[in-house]
């Protein structure tokens, strides 16, 4: 007997109604000002530097149990392992310059040009007119370290509620950032600002981000699961959430 299959529009339909009563206003909307802006971006770029590394080893502890128990390697971790190195390829460029033509794949290597972190670099140079260096202050390293934990969990229904939270808060920050970064530096053209533009731009990647990670839900989570997949999801969401307030401060 096939097992039964969630209705992906009512989940996404839920999460959507989820985010929109709990997290009505994202905090950099309204909180990122000309005193605290270099301080929100220094942070952000910290994060940004630290997700891929962070995204292409949560397979560890996943694997690990499998070689340590003897366990066949299952379908669950192939899909967020496939969806983990898409995302990880995307940000260090691999995709946009697969999309070029094979032949060009010795491109990956010009990671200052095609990493997403090094277009944050550029952006910020042009907003600030000086190098802009991430700062892993502790509770940006607390952030990540937590978020860590999530995208590595053993247990399927966390491990992609987490990636879920993620992708989901992260088109809804880059756009606030990028809306209020424009404001604050009216100078700088908004679509000069490569980083936001090939993320939540007219042809920005978040947008599939999403769709991708909602399409693993359908795959890896039964009905009987939703209850703890969207308990997950409101915690790992929360947690964005927070720290996008908590540097702004």
């Amino acid at each position: 007997m096939t097992a039964p299959i969630v209705d992906i529009t009512n989940v996404q339909r839920k999460l959507d109604k989820l985010v929109e009563s709990h997290f009505p206003v994202h905090s950099f909307e309204n909180g990122v000002e000309s005193g605290n802006v270099r301080g929100v971006m220094e942070r952000y770029f910290a994060m940004s530097q630290a997700f891929p590394y962070l995204q292409s080893g949560a397979t560890k502890d996943a694997i690990f149990r499998c070689l340590d128990e003897g366990q066949v390697i299952d379908e669950a971790i192939e899909t967020t392992a496939v969806v983990g190195a898409f995302l990880v390829a995307d940000e260090t460029g691999v995709n946009f310059v697969l999309a070029k033509g094979i032949e060009d794949l010795p491109d990956i290597l010009d990671t200052r040009t095609y990493f997403h972190t090094n277009l944050l670099r550029k952006d910020l140079h042009r907003l600030f007119r000086r190098d802009i260096a991430p700062n892993y202050d502790e509770v940006t390293r607390a952030y990540l370290k937590r978020l860590f934990v999530g995208l590595a969990s053993v247990d399927t229904v966390k491990r992609c509620a987490e990636m879920v939270a993620f992708e989901t808060h992260a088109g809804r920050m880059i756009e606030a950032l990028w809306g209020r970064l424009s404001t604050l530096f009216p100078q700088v053209a908004k679509d000069d600002l490569e980083y936001f533009r090939c993320h939540v731009g007219d042809n920005g990647a978040e947008p599939f981000h999403q769709e991708m990670t909602a399409r693993m839900i359908e795959t890896l989570i039964p009905p009987s699961d939703l209850d703890g997949f969207f308990n997950a999801f409101s915690h790992a969401y929360r947690r964005n959430v927070e720290w996008c307030a908590a540097i702004c401060n």
